[in-house]
């Protein structure tokens, strides 16, 4: 598994950039997708995909699609539990299962 550090060290080497500058730049991008998700908009980014907020009679529900790209990259196939996990870390709403 990759840590954020991990992360940051492959930005800065992919960026060709100081790793203080790759993490101001994460953070902020990390950030902004915060920003927007809570002001209930929803963020697509090529290549990764859709944070997707949808308002209904309950308040506001959180998901993530992967575009084709990243989908067929990892096989991905998130589970509800992750989900909500997610829309917490967000401090979105809490929704019940369906199942």
């Amino acid at each position: 598994m990759s840590t954020y550090p991990d992360f940051i060290k492959s930005l800065a080497k992919e960026l060709k950039m100081p790793q203080a500058e790759a993490k101001a730049t994460a953070s902020a991008f990390i950030k902004t997708i915060q920003h927007h998700i809570k002001h209930g908009e929803s963020v697509s980014l090529q290549g990764l995909g859709t944070f997707a907020i949808k308002k209904n009679k309950k308040g506001m529900t959180f998901g993530f699609t992967p575009h084709a790209q990243l989908e067929r990259c990892l096989h991905y196939a998130a589970s509800f539990d992750d989900m909500m996990k997610a829309a917490d870390d967000l401090g979105l709403p809490k929704l019940k299962s369906k199942r």
